[in-house]
């Protein structure tokens, strides 16, 4: 019982992690044989590293005793890619994310089929990278990747919901004001280089993210994807108790629509 709680609670720990070094791994060009995992002899689980078709990396773990399955993928792009009139960008793109697709158009109906099904999902954004992420009942891993794939597919950005999220950033943003990280972090940012991207406001507020008459919020957000969330800027980790050969089967036609641009982080 003990073991079975140990392995569910570093669960997602280990894949966001995972989706970080598989980011800084080497260049996707290179043998796939030379990013396969060094295993101590006491993990059970089975890996396999994919380059899917549209340039996506790919980790699959197969754990045979996993009471829950879990996804992370990270997109090699946060704050420091933040335009320097665009304070939040980056994080307000995240939190927009997550309100409805093309094919799962409902902007509440991923939350509830993950937390239905014993699971949780967050995300967050940091200097270089952006990483999304849940777990939930094995059964249901699926169902819960066809959703969470169409996140890179096909999102709506639904306007209806801009001037929320907006808000939402920016009760992030005075939720941090009086920690001693946040503070830190201010006082770097006025006396960094004023030419570097760490000086740009990370978290966002109404003022930043505010329409402008010529540059609407919401055209900013569209470009900012456009320009960065391609498959090659991306790393990806799936584990289920599915063999190797089945978490194969679907994580390839789930991801292969993931647009390539290949674009660079300037």
């Amino acid at each position: 019982m003990q073991t079975s709680y140990l392995r569910q609670r570093w669960l997602l720990p280990q894949l966001l992690l995972a989706t970080l070094l598989l980011a800084c791994a080497q260049s996707p060009e290179q043998d796939a044989r030379s990013l396969i995992p060094i295993q101590s002899a006491n993990d059970e689980k089975s890996y396999r590293y994919l380059i899917l078709e549209n340039g996506l990396r790919t980790l699959l773990i197969s754990d045979p005793q996993t009471e829950k399955a879990a996804a992370a993928l990270d997109v090699y792009v946060g704050s420091a890619s933040n335009p320097a009139d665009r304070g939040g960008l980056a994080h307000f793109l995240e939190h927009m994310l997550f309100l409805g697709t093309e094919k799962y158009p409902d902007a509440a109906e991923y939350e509830e089929f993950v937390t239905e099904h014993g699971g949780s999902h967050n995300a967050y954004t940091a200097f270089e990278h952006t990483n999304y992420f849940f777990d939930i009942d094995h059964a249901q891993l699926e169902s819960a990747l066809d959703r969470f794939a169409q996140f890179f597919i096909s999102p709506k950005f639904d306007a209806q919901y801009v001037e929320r999220e907006v808000k939402a950033v920016q009760a992030e943003y005075q939720l941090g004001i009086k920690t001693d990280a946040r503070r830190n972090l201010d006082v770097y940012r006025e006396v960094v280089n004023p030419q570097h991207p760490a000086s740009i406001l990370g978290v966002g507020t109404t003022e930043t993210l505010a329409d402008r008459p010529d540059a609407p919020i919401r055209d900013d957000l569209l470009d900012f994807y456009r320009q960065y969330y391609s498959a090659n800027l991306m790393a990806l980790v799936v584990l289920g108790r599915q063999n190797l050969d089945e978490l194969e089967a679907l994580v390839r036609p789930m991801f292969k629509p993931v647009p390539n641009h290949q674009r660079k982080i300037a």
